[in-house]
């Protein structure tokens, strides 16, 4: 699976997400600054990240550029853990969102 990411700078909306995505989006759960993707098969497939500089900390024209992406989803208890890594030459972040999963019926993989 191949993550891919876009972002607006005008905006400043991060959309991380992986090839999946090119199968369609069933809906979309919003909580807050973060939207997650769901496929039909009810996998999480992308994440949206609204001022996304914000609060990810990281310069927008770094997000503009980035090298590298990676997203992790996993569930932990009644917790559902999506993370995301994203580098640019040295510089590298990764940030977590916790979802409460009794509110998502989608599958972490």
């Amino acid at each position: 699976m191949t993550i891919k990411a876009e972002y607006d700078n005008k905006l400043d909306i991060l959309h991380v997400y992986s090839s999946e995505i090119e199968k369609g989006v069933k809906g979309c759960i919003s909580f807050g600054y973060a939207t997650l993707d769901i496929s039909y098969d009810n996998k999480i497939i992308g994440l949206e990240i609204e001022e996304a500089s914000k609060i990810l900390n990281v310069n927008q024209n770094i997000l503009s550029e980035l090298e590298e992406i990676n997203l992790i989803i996993r569930k932990e208890g009644n917790m559902l853990l999506v993370g995301i890594f994203l580098a640019k030459g040295e510089i590298k972040t990764n940030f977590q969102f916790n979802f409460p999963s009794q509110n998502i019926q989608a599958i972490a993989h």
